[in-house]
């Protein structure tokens, strides 16, 4: 049976061709002017229409489906402004990447957000005016207080593309846009609007008012003014300018710079805590976990009756605890998701490391000897993006590069990660990660004019190609809501990975040797082999060579087609509380069951799990459970072997722990309990249920949650 061509799929691939047919044709303009040039009052009277729209879109009732389409990559600039050459905007041609040039302009308008991006106007010496649009502008910035009429900027190596009779400016990289002061040597004469010099007290009252104001990113370039004019950066005034500059910093989730700034505001007068308090609050989001508790310990041998100090000193014991021992709260951390709230929690990583595994990339080792079940990896996300923060906005990022397209929460994560990677030190974690053939220019992440350089398109490459779903609030919801709307990148699971809400979760599933490499299943085995085969070529670039692979390209494609279509109708039969309790139907599933454990070649899967049959199976004993429990337990027991686990004594466990650890098995416990209950045989009931919570933790990271995710299920619980 051939698979069929999902209508959405369809028509995003429709929607791709268009874009793409746009742009080729778009291209025959490269290198030529516009055919007419804006007006100065046409262009903002337009613009100023525009700040109409945004109230009108972002309507309560409204839930938005755009379509964000990445153009064809360029790379972001990757020279200083030194070595840049001044260029008017009468100069730009379309379609084209303007090497070596630099636009220095001002903006005659305020700055709007239109949806997910910042359209503005932009006016150079000579009174010229072009649309200037920026993309993956920060969530958390106001364009009127970050980039205010009368702004001065630097476009770097600016993008002209066409648009209508005229053209626009696109920025792509944050990194290829500067803010200027009113005073900077580069700001023409004409521009400067009668700058005047001010001291630098002057100056740090001017940034005080700023802040007030919530202007964090000006109030930032007033006290960088102050301390230029200072004589000495380092006397009393200058430890003030950085340590509120520290404090803007934070605020601007740029915490590398808060803490430079904090700790070189140091001194030994009271405002030292002040000092302290901003660095361990930088370290403690940078996760520099023990750096913020030295810095904390400092503020308490200050003033021991500090509260805050005594706040975050408790809170950063706690995440030094996660982080070194691998001992977390489950229910506290159960009880927050489902009340909505996130989890402050650190990442446990000491068991794994990140190696070579020579013809297939880098992978991940374990660097101890672990038992099943063991925690092996807990890890916050680099960066995420959850599907109940923003529900009323939902774009669809459509790449032009790859000509993949993503129905979620790529476009806010993409945001998300240009912002973290503001913070030097966290990018080469993140850049680190495959990319695909994205060609790099090696400077991704160097400092340059002052900023890290970044390339949105080789971060959504990165992202494609490593990014996850997640539950958007509770592990429950793993079970009846689509992953799809919430999406994270973990920078070490991404080289082996299980999502459970946030925090990345992955135990061992069998005993594991020092140095062993820890696989996973990209998707869920019971979704098919032949089509598993076939996405993580199309999603992550590879073929699978698993065993269990292997052993299914030895059988034929029409005993893979055969076990698709067996196994669609038999789980429809089963999943149906109508039809499954009937006799006939009965019949027919076990009849169907028969002729689908044919469709595996016994010799290949030898050592290798059937998961849909196993599936199947397990299904067929929890159907039986209620008519006859010798059938139950016979398929119960036969769904374990079918993933490889062999049956063993009582005082053994009952099952080995060895095999394929799924949802299947537990359910194959499950029936097993309810049986044994039923003969009143509570040993038994007491040893299959430990394993089967053992096998649920397995699975989904803890077992505080067994009951409650086996509701619906008759689990006998001894007294």
């Amino acid at each position: 049976m051939d698979d069929q061509i999902d209508p959405i799929c369809l028509r995003f691939n429709a929607r791709l061709a268009a874009y793409r047919q746009k742009a080729e044709l778009a291209k025959q303009t490269t290198g030529q002017l516009p055919k007419s040039r804006p007006r100065k009052d046409i262009v903002i009277r337009e613009h100023q229409v525009f700040s109409t729209i945004p109230s009108k879109l972002l309507d309560d009732e409204v839930y938005h489906a755009e379509d964000e389409f990445v153009p064809l990559a360029y790379p972001p600039s990757t020279r200083s402004m030194r070595e840049l050459q001044q260029m008017p905007l009468k100069d730009l041609r379309l379609e084209t990447h303007h090497h070596g040039r630099v636009l220095i302009v001002r903006l005659p308008v305020k700055a709007l957000r239109i949806l997910r991006n910042i359209q503005t106007v932009v006016e150079d010496s000579e009174g010229d005016v072009e649309k200037l649009l920026i993309f993956n502008f920060p969530l958390y910035l106001d364009p009127t207080s970050s980039l205010p009429r009368g702004q001065h900027i630097a476009i770097k190596e600016p993008y002209y593309t066409a648009h209508g009779e005229g053209g626009v400016i696109h920025v792509h990289h944050s990194s290829d846009i500067l803010r200027l002061g009113s005073a900077d040597e580069l700001v023409s004469p004409p521009m400067k609007n009668g700058a005047t010099k001010k001291t630098a007290e002057q100056w740090k009252v001017e940034g005080n008012e700023a802040y007030k104001r919530g202007q964090y990113q000006q109030a930032i370039e007033c006290f960088t003014l102050g301390l230029a004019v200072l004589n000495d950066p380092t006397q009393e005034l200058g430890r003030t300018l950085r340590r509120n500059r520290a404090l803007m910093h934070l605020s601007l989730e740029q915490y590398d710079a808060a803490k430079a700034d904090a700790i070189q505001s140091l001194d030994n007068t009271s405002s030292n805590i002040k000092s302290l308090y901003r660095a361990a609050m930088a370290c403690y989001e940078l996760e520099q976990f023990s750096e913020c508790e030295t810095f904390l310990r400092k503020i308490l041998k200050c003033d021991m009756s500090n509260k805050d100090g005594q706040r975050e000193y408790k809170r950063v014991l706690e995440r030094l605890k996660e982080e070194r021992l691998g001992i977390y709260n489950w229910k506290e951390m159960i009880n927050k998701v489902k009340n909505g709230l996130s989890l402050d929690l650190a990442s446990f990583r000491k068991r794994v490391t990140v190696k070579d595994t020579g013809d297939r990339g880098r992978g991940l080792f374990t660097r101890e000897a672990v038992k099943a079940g063991d925690l092996l990896l807990v890890e916050k996300p680099f960066a995420a993006a959850s599907g109940d923060e923003d529900p009323k906005e939902n774009y669809n990022l459509m790449n032009s590069n790859t000509l993949r397209f993503h129905i979620s929460k790529h476009v806010q994560l993409v945001r998300k990660i240009a912002t973290k990677l503001a913070n030097t030190s966290q990018g080469p974690k993140f850049l680190d990660l495959h990319a695909g053939s994205y060609p790099r220019t090696g400077k991704e992440g160097t400092i340059i004019d002052g900023t890290p350089v970044i390339d949105n398109f080789l971060n959504i490459a990165i992202l494609e190609l490593n990014c996850f779903g997640f539950p958007g609030r509770t592990l429950i919801d793993a079970t009846s809501t689509s992953c799809e709307d919430s999406l994270g990148i973990w920078i070490t699971a991404s080289y082996q990975t299980i999502v459970h809400w946030r925090m990345m979760v992955v135990r061992a599933t069998r005993d594991l040797d020092e140095g062993e490499e820890i696989t996973f299943a990209y998707f869920d085995p019971k979704l098919g082999l032949d089509k598993i085969r076939k996405r993580t070529l199309q999603e992550f670039g590879f073929e699978c060579n698993c065993g269990t692979c292997f052993a299914d390209v030895q059988c034929t494609q029409e005993s893979c087609s055969q076990r698709n279509a067996i196994n669609a109708e038999i789980t429809t039969i089963l999943l149906d509380s109508n039809s499954g309790t009937s006799a006939p139907m009965v019949d027919r599933a076990t009849s169907l069951h028969k002729k689908l454990a044919q469709t595996y070649d016994r010799v290949a899967f030898l050592n290798q799990p059937r998961c849909v049959l196993a599936q199947a199976t397990a299904r067929l004993a929890m159907l039986h459970v209620s008519r006859n429990a010798t059938i139950a337990e016979k398929y119960a027991w036969e769904a374990t072997r079918c993933l490889g686990f062999k049956r063993l004594s009582c005082a053994e466990g009952l099952i080995s722990t060895a095999g394929h650890v799924d949802g299947t098995v537990i359910e194959a416990c499950i029936v097993l309990q309810a049986i044994m209950a039923k003969r009143n045989s509570q040993t038994e009931v007491n040893v299959i249920l430990k394993r089967a919570k053992e096998f649920y933790k397995m699975c989904f990271g803890e077992d505080e949650t067994f009951s409650e995710r086996m509701t619906g299920h008759v689990i006998y619980t001894p007294s």
